[in-house]
């Protein structure tokens, strides 16, 4: 007997070809292995947080563990995981906790290029399962098939989700509680953020990830100015900073302290995933060099303009010449997390040598404060969470930290060979 399913079906998402894609591929699958499901169709925003609410209210706490397959990209993911953990919602967590299948059917789809990544191969037990499935299709498959062989009586593996959570903090002469948003893939300010509130109103005209390189365009000469305090792992007093010379994560030292001062042009904090598409790594070490799994962690860059030495000789020039510097450091990520190993050299040429600054400063702890110093400049008071953009009101600031209590609420059908974190 399998757990209950829920299956949420978003057509919006994407190319918007989820439910085809979904009777075509994911339903027969079902059926074939005799799992009953339930399926619902999201008809605004929002609603499949909703339908996933009152799903599991329906089966009680004690009941579990329930298995949601999320037909949609990362925002449907967002929804599903904010609206059970919400008690203005009459949200109940099942004590078995909730596994969720995730499908390829969004724009960017970051967390499944992350369990999944390109270059994943196939176990025997997989293709077997899935031997009558194009072979086009077999890659957007592989939380599924997870799940089904788990529900064969196979070894199928979930692995547990960290997540964070963002406090938009409003003046202290408000009464109003603060604004708090789950998150399970980015939370992000600056050009980020930038991109993805630009790209929405984007969205009919580039349907595909075009548009958020259209988006970049547009925003990547922007400055911020904010303050950010890097926040210690819970239950600690450390803050680590990744160190190019070593190849590790080493612990800052007092003297070095968590307060940066801006401007910054571009700031971005990940759980779970290393890529935010399927070939831009852009915290590649969350893989590559994982946290232990013993500690609930965040990975953390960002970029300083004024680290680059160019502004110490003309302004104007080394103002008008950093965006292709920004720009760099993107391309970086987009070749396999190489931006992680840019430095400037005396003059402020960006390469991977010498033993100047790093263009990107790159950091692994439990959380993240950003104040921002220029209320009236709307450009800065934007937070993305997953894709869903806030606004810092004046006076506020947001405040990002690891959820250390999650004890796997939540996971991902995913084997331990795509992934760095378990049950």
């Amino acid at each position: 007997m399998t757990s209950p399913v829920l299956v949420i079906s978003n057509p919006a998402s994407g190319d918007r070809t989820g439910p085809q894609f979904l009777a075509t591929h994911v339903l027969p699958l079902l059926d074939a292995h005799t799992i009953k499901y339930t399926i619902k169709e999201t008809d605004a925003p929002q609603h499949a947080g909703e339908l996933a609410a009152h799903f599991l209210a329906s089966l009680g706490s004690d009941d579990g563990p329930v298995t949601i397959i999320i037909g949609g990209g990362d925002g449907t993911l967002h929804e599903v995981v904010n609206a059970p953990l919400r008690p203005e919602e009459g949200g109940t967590l099942p004590t078995g906790g909730v596994r969720l299948v995730i499908l390829p059917l969004g724009t960017a789809n970051a967390l499944y290029s992350s369990f999944f990544p390109p270059s994943t191969s196939l176990s025997q037990d997989v293709e077997k399962l899935l031997s009558a499935v194009p072979e086009d299709v077999k890659p957007k498959l592989l939380s599924l098939a997870e799940f089904l062989l788990s529900a064969t009586g196979a070894q199928g593996k979930h692995q547990r989700l960290t997540l964070t959570q963002t406090s938009i903090s409003l003046p202290s002469t408000t009464r109003q509680r603060p604004e708090q948003i789950i998150s399970a893939v980015v939370t992000s300010t600056c050009l980020h953020a930038a991109i993805v509130d630009t790209a929405e109103a984007l969205r009919e005209e580039y349907p595909g990830v075009e548009r958020f390189k259209q988006a970049a365009a547009r925003n990547i000469d922007k400055w911020y100015n904010a303050w950010v305090t890097l926040l210690p792992f819970p239950g600690s007093e450390q803050v680590q900073k990744y160190d190019p010379t070593e190849g590790a994560f080493v612990d800052l030292e007092e003297e070095e302290g968590t307060e940066f001062e801006g401007p910054f042009a571009y700031f971005l904090s990940t759980v779970n995933v290393d890529r935010l598409e399927p070939d831009f790594r852009i915290t590649p070490l969350s893989r590559s060099l994982p946290a232990p799994q013993s500690t609930s962690a965040m990975d953390v860059l960002f970029i300083r303009p004024l680290r680059d030495p160019a502004f110490t000789k003309d302004l104007t020039a080394a103002r008008a010449g950093f965006p292709g510097k920004v720009m760099a450091a993107m391309q970086g990520a987009y070749q396999d997390g190489k931006h992680v190993g840019l430095r400037y050299d005396e003059t402020g040429e960006v390469g991977p040598w010498g033993e100047g600054k790093t263009v990107v400063e790159y950091f692994r702890c439990g959380g993240w404060v950003w104040t921002h110093e220029s209320p009236g400049d709307s450009s800065t008071n934007l937070v993305c969470a997953d894709g869903a953009i806030r606004t810092i009101p004046p006076s506020g600031r947001a405040v990002c930290e690891v959820v250390a209590s999650t004890g796997g609420q939540f996971s991902v059908w995913a084997s331990r060979a795509t992934s760095d974190r378990s049950d």
